[in-house]
């Protein structure tokens, strides 16, 4: 398993790289086995707990298909969610960030 801290202009990122043997362990599902990969993003999960922002695989919408597909042949699956709790103050910790990695 790989971790990474990094700056995105002013927002700090983390970033959890790893590999696996089984990916339905993870919350992905086929078909019997077959067919797209598909990921439910709604769900309060390990990965989920947060706000569709990008994949690069295909996103069906919020409100009726909030499900990510991908090709029955992918082997990298990126997905991004931003992690926030509504009406909560929130302060970044970019600054000290910065003044850590120095």
């Amino acid at each position: 398993m790989k971790k990474r801290l990094y700056l995105d202009g002013d927002k700090l990122m983390g970033e959890v790289t790893f590999d696996f043997d089984d990916i339905s362990k993870l919350g992905f599902y086929r078909y019997k086995g077959e067919g797209p990969y598909m990921y439910y993003t709604i769900k309060d999960g390990y990965f989920t707990s947060g706000q569709f922002e990008s994949s690069n695989g295909t996103y069906g919408d919020e409100t009726t298909m909030p499900v990510i597909f991908w090709d029955a042949s992918a082997r990298d699956f990126y997905f991004k969610v931003a992690l926030s709790t509504p009406n909560v103050v929130h302060h970044s910790l970019a600054g000290m960030y910065k003044e850590w990695v120095k």
